[in-house]
């Protein structure tokens, strides 16, 4: 063989060589691009079932008549024509219902019924009664819970009022009767950080209980141009009936490390019903008197 020809085999070689690295780069990359894409898509579906299941229970009462309005509360907004917000602020029942196995008088501070083992009182947490009508319910302020794991049992709370102060104008009510309904509602939110310079992507926090603090960050991929993520539908604080939307556009950031080029894998994933690469939810929340909804004996 001569110079001549092993010069041509070698550079045939080369490009071969070149071509197969180039594929394999590419599908490398592209292997890379498809995990993270999958993950965000994950996340998403993760993010919209917490929504989806937390929201559903937000309770949401209206009442000219009574004076009682416990409905979610929207914060953080983006001082837009279409208002949307960053943070929703809800109640949610802590537990399946208890019940009373003595009465109480409307003058007491100090409150005790039987609650079962998934219902945990928590200071900051709010007594909420259909007789007498607390409305909105009076704010706890100490706990004593000696139940064990699993069991049901009496649990006695100390109130930030007396009860009869917390009855809604006009209720006669006395006492708490024997085998009354109760429910512990607690504070929670969902809340979007607010963007930070040039970050293409922010957190979403579930506050299990704004008044402890507990939290949980849900993602931290939540598109920056997307962060108002909550809008209340009709936009109109008399609206008797209203429910929550949220559009949720999710991106992923990184880039390919440890492989040739510096492209940013910025793409959303969507779930459900895709609008303009995110995702749009509505749901109504639970409404009327939910005292009345299940049977707690």
């Amino acid at each position: 063989m001569t110079l001549v020809e092993v010069i041509i085999a070698m550079s045939i070689g080369a490009a071969l060589l070149a071509a197969v690295m180039t594929v394999y780069v590419s599908l490398a990359r592209n292997a890379v691009k498809n995990e993270r894409l999958e993950s965000v898509a994950t996340e998403a579906r993760q993010a919209q079932e917490i929504l989806t299941q937390e929201l559903s229970a937000a309770v949401n009462v209206f009442n000219n008549d009574a004076n009682i309005r416990n409905r979610p509360v929207y914060s953080n907004g983006n001082g837009g024509s279409t208002a949307s917000y960053r943070t929703i602020t809800y109640r949610a029942p802590a537990g399946p219902p208890g019940w009373t196995e003595s009465s109480t008088a409307t003058t007491s501070t100090s409150f005790t019924f039987k609650a079962r083992p998934e219902l945990r009182p928590q200071v900051g947490d709010f007594l909420v009664l259909d007789t007498p009508n607390l409305g909105r319910g009076i704010q706890i302020t100490e706990v004593t819970d000696s139940r064990s794991a699993g069991d049901t049992g009496d649990v006695t709370v100390t109130l930030a009022s007396t009860i009869a102060a917390g009855r809604v104008t006009g209720d006669p009510v006395s006492s708490v009767p024997t085998r009354s309904r109760v429910e512990i509602q607690r504070s929670r939110a969902f809340s979007v950080d607010a963007p930070v310079g040039s970050n293409k992507a922010t957190k979403l926090r579930w506050i299990k209980n704004t008044v402890s603090g507990e939290e949980l960050v849900i993602t931290e991929r939540i598109a920056s141009t997307a962060a108002h993520l909550f809008r209340p539908i009709p936009d109109d604080p008399t609206a008797e009936e209203t429910a929550i939307s949220w559009f949720l556009v999710m991106v992923e950031t990184k880039n390919n490390v440890g492989l040739p080029g510096k492209d940013v894998f910025f793409g959303s994933a969507s779930v459900g019903g895709s609008v303009a690469g995110g995702s749009t939810s509505l749901i109504l929340p639970k409404s009327g008197n939910n005292l009345t909804l299940s049977n707690p004996f």
